[in-house]
């Protein structure tokens, strides 16, 4: 029996550049065409991890493959259009235990440009479920993602890793709630609709708030992100007909003005009836006039206010690492014994597959021998009888290869069985994986 791998080929922000990143997308219906060529016939099991920061193949190989890492890349090209050379200098790969390593990490949020975030757990789960629907993922990698899962659940409900915000359009958007007395009596209106305030709208949108204007200079991006996430979308020249509705303004823009004058605020507080307004100013250079700020009710904050709030944020989920990390090893102890199990699987299936072989070729010949003809309900009570012998018979060497091969020591005994039935040599999964675990970040 050849050995089966686990494996892992991907891409990220750690080792390409955005522009790469860009060219190399990969579809689902394109993955499923290359998992039908007879060329990888080797990979037994396979999911597609693809996000805006990371591509990854992860999947379970067969000894037949003479390298996974180059039966993958091969694929990893073809389904991506990238050029194998130039893919080969930026992937990393990874097997066995450290493939779980990788993706729990991933799950955790440990492996993210903004450490602890949320959404990645989300995108993990998707991207199993729907390789899953292509009939691609099999028992192993569906323990692996579990696992890895059941980690990041573990570390966000266990440790403050995604407790607080961590970039300045959730500081942004968790300061407008809580000046407003909370999410749903909150109003903002973001002005700018660059990466930090499309940011800012997603992380508002997240925490519930009431209502949210948005405007933009490109009335095109004005509307799509409208159309995203909901938003009533303001013309840029309009931004005084809401000053004296909402309760925040969030402005992101990269003007070289201000966008938002002391004498808009001025006027807005003629119809604010007394009801404070929040001014966070994300834009450098400012968007607010620093004289806005003398307006009864109105409150600035710049970015140099925020940032001290993002770094107390990114200091307590700096400090959560080393729990979770150690979330990370619990669920990997449990996923290397269902990994040792799995390299048994193809043996035991085979001493099934032989022994059911000869349980037919012996009740076919029985039949013959006999001379007359069995009644099929005669014939039901034999098939179920010799079915139930070979059953049992198996019962007790299946169970013990199986805790053996949990255990990390079934070679000998692996190795026995397939002498004792004449079967193809075991060769399971070495019982301390981490020796075997290879990374080629740069393959020469």
């Amino acid at each position: 029996m050849l050995r089966r791998r686990l494996a892992l080929l991907g891409i990220n922000h750690h080792t390409a550049s955005i522009e790469f990143r860009e060219v190399v997308r990969c579809s689902l219906e394109r993955l499923a065409v290359q998992r039908d060529d007879p060329a990888f016939a080797p990979v037994e099991e396979l999911a597609l991890l693809s996000t805006c920061n990371r591509v990854e193949l992860y999947a379970v190989v067969t000894g037949t493959a003479a390298d996974p890492f180059d039966l993958l890349l091969q694929m990893f090209a073809r389904v991506t259009g990238a050029d194998r050379a130039t893919l080969r200098t930026h992937a990393y790969y990874w097997e066995d235990l450290a493939v779980y390593d990788h993706l729990a990490q991933v799950a955790c949020g440990l492996n993210s440009v903004v450490l602890g975030e949320s959404e990645i757990l989300g995108q993990v789960a998707d991207a199993f479920i729907r390789t899953e629907g292509l009939h691609r993922t099999g028992p192993l990698l569906t323990e692996l993602a579990q696992r890895a899962l059941r980690a990041g659940r573990r570390a966000r409900r266990e440790t403050p890793i995604a407790t607080r915000p961590a970039s300045l359009s959730s500081v942004a958007a968790e300061l407008a709630c809580r000046r407003s007395g909370g999410a749903n009596r909150t109003a903002a209106l973001v002005v700018g609709l660059g990466l930090m305030g499309q940011q800012s709208v997603k992380a508002l949108r997240a925490r519930g708030v009431r209502k949210i204007v948005v405007a933009n200079r490109t009335p095109a991006v004005a509307a799509a992100v409208g159309r995203e996430y909901g938003c009533q979308v303001l013309p840029f020249d309009q931004l005084i007909t809401v000053l004296g509705e909402v309760d925040v303004v969030i402005a992101a823009t990269s003007a070289p003005d201000y966008v938002i004058s002391a004498g808009m605020v001025k006027e807005a507080a003629t119809t604010r009836a007394g009801r404070p307004l929040t001014l966070i100013d994300l834009g450098v250079p400012r968007n607010v006039e620093p004289a806005a700020a003398t307006v009864s009710g109105a409150r600035i904050y710049v970015v140099d206010d925020l940032r001290e709030t993002l770094d107390e944020s990114l200091a307590v989920r700096q400090e959560a690492v080393p729990a979770v990390k150690a979330i990370i090893a619990q669920e990997r102890a449990a996923f290397a014994e269902e990994l040792r199990k799995s390299a048994i699987r193809p043996l035991v299936a085979d001493l099934h597959r032989k022994a059911e072989s000869i349980r037919q070729r012996e009740l076919d010949r029985t039949l013959k021998q006999m001379g007359h003809a069995v009644d099929d309900d005669t014939l039901a009570h034999i098939q179920h009888l010799s079915r139930s012998i070979v059953k049992k018979l198996l019962h007790e060497p299946t169970m013990l290869l199986q805790t053996k091969a949990g255990a990390g020591d079934a070679d000998a005994y692996a190795d026995a069985v397939a002498e004792l039935f004449g079967l193809e040599a075991a060769t399971p999964e070495p019982s301390n994986p981490p020796e075997a675990v290879r990374e080629r970040s740069r393959p020469a």
